[in-house]
């Protein structure tokens, strides 16, 4: 009688386990902002002299562009928080408030004036490395920082 119990005991731990885990894998990790912001993060092209450095605030990411070394006149500056859900309406009040997530959400305008979301999937985050997948057309970017903070 005992043994019958013991295993459904450790059948029913097993399968909680199993959900638990199947839980965390499914939405992921999530990512503190404190690992994102205050760095400048630098894409480079192989083979091209075109490079792109975004820094993350606490509430907005900033772009700036670069061409043979030299910045281009535009500085892009958008909202952005981070989520631990795919989200397809940006909610300001989630800007500067929100600490850690899987999903970069960030606020686009078009030239028009047209708002539209960009979700970035965090696939890898560390303390010098940052890789993302773009939702919407499955692009992936990878980031390096080569500098130290920016305070």
């Amino acid at each position: 009688m005992k043994s019958i119990l013991k295993k459904q005991y450790v059948g029913i731990i097993s399968a909680f386990l199993f959900i638990l885990l199947g839980a965390f894998s499914m939405y992921g990790q999530s990512y503190p902002q404190s690992m994102l912001i205050n760095k400048e993060w630098v894409i480079r092209i192989p083979g091209k002299s075109f490079y792109s450095i975004n820094l993350y605030t606490d509430g907005e990411v900033i772009t700036k562009m670069f061409v043979d070394g030299v910045m281009a006149d535009t500085v892009l500056k958008k909202p952005y928080y981070l989520s631990d859900v795919i989200v397809d309406k940006f909610e300001p009040d989630f800007v500067a408030n929100s600490k850690s997530g899987k999903y970069i959400v960030v606020l686009h305008k078009d030239k028009d004036g047209k708002e539209s979301v960009m979700l970035l999937e965090i696939l890898e985050l560390t303390d010098i490395y940052l890789k993302t997948k773009h939702l919407e057309n499955g692009g992936i970017a990878e980031y390096r920082v080569e500098n130290e903070e920016v305070k």
